[in-house]
């Protein structure tokens, strides 16, 4: 169990650390890299290089949901660490291990848009309504599927 609870305080922190990574990137960077993951995966998928025009035209089409469900993502990923590191703490309630890990996701999420700031993007409530949201599914399937019937055996 120490060392389950050491390699989940890693990957939280290398969570953490990517989510800080990419929030530390000015609009033009943030753009560029959606950009680029966007023509690749069209080109990738439909077996075809694209021209300027047409490029344009697929980035405009699938930008901005590029760009919300890597937050969702992200965040899912990050609600399971949290709540598999808290479950390795013995908090027996359910809802308190659950609300705990979305606070926290929450919290990473408010401190991760005014990060954000700083770089010159903006801030935006719906991200971080996005973030938790990915958070919150993540963990509570994670909670689901893995910790629920260790919590009820305690």
């Amino acid at each position: 169990m120490k060392y389950k609870k050491i390699i989940l305080i890693i990957l939280a922190i290398i969570c953490f650390g990517i989510i800080f990574a990419f929030s530390s990137q000015n609009s033009s960077e943030s753009l560029g890299l959606s950009n680029k993951l966007i023509i690749k995966t069209y080109e990738t998928i439909h077996g075809c290089t694209l021209n300027n025009k047409e490029q344009k035209e697929i980035i405009k089409k699938y930008n901005y949901i590029v760009r919300k469900s890597a937050h969702f993502i992200i965040y899912f990923i990050l609600g399971i660490i949290i709540i598999q590191l808290l479950s390795c703490f013995n908090i027996n309630n359910k809802y308190k291990l659950i609300l705990f890990s979305i606070l926290i996701c929450f919290i990473y999420a408010i401190t991760d848009e005014f990060h954000q700031s700083f770089t010159g993007r903006s801030a935006r409530v719906l991200d971080v309504f996005i973030d938790t949201l990915g958070a919150t599914v993540g963990l509570i399937l994670n909670y689901l599927l893995f910790i629920r019937k260790k919590v009820i055996k305690k």
